[in-house]
């Protein structure tokens, strides 16, 4: 699997909650998150960023974006925006908890 398909699978298991580049480094996906993410957009993958502290460590949240009309993003079988008529994301409402409390982080509470 590469690692743009792991930072996919990681996007997808994030849901709303999306993953920070911190993150996505500690998990050993190899090269600048930024550059998979583009990689992803490439394919016709819609993601958000949001620029986000860890601390005083400055990183990157990364969204995989809900797309108009067939559901295709977060937990969607990886159906890329371009299948979808048009091919334009719609961003999804954040709907849970702030990042801080994303099950999917492995965080030491300070």
């Amino acid at each position: 699997m590469s690692d743009r398909d792991r930072l996919l699978t990681l996007l997808e298991e994030a849901g709303p909650f999306g993953i920070h580049s911190h993150e996505i480094r500690r998990r050993g996906i190899s090269g600048h998150p930024s550059q998979r993410a583009k990689e992803l957009e490439e394919k016709g993958y819609p993601i958000r960023r949001e620029r986000e502290f860890v601390g005083n460590r400055p990183g990157v949240r990364f969204f995989l974006e809900e797309s108009a009309g067939d559901g295709a993003g977060f937990g969607t079988g990886r159906q890329p925006a371009s299948a979808v008529s048009g091919g334009s994301p719609e961003k999804p409402a954040r709907l849970f908890a702030p990042p801080a409390q994303n099950p999917l982080s492995d965080r030491e509470a300070a």
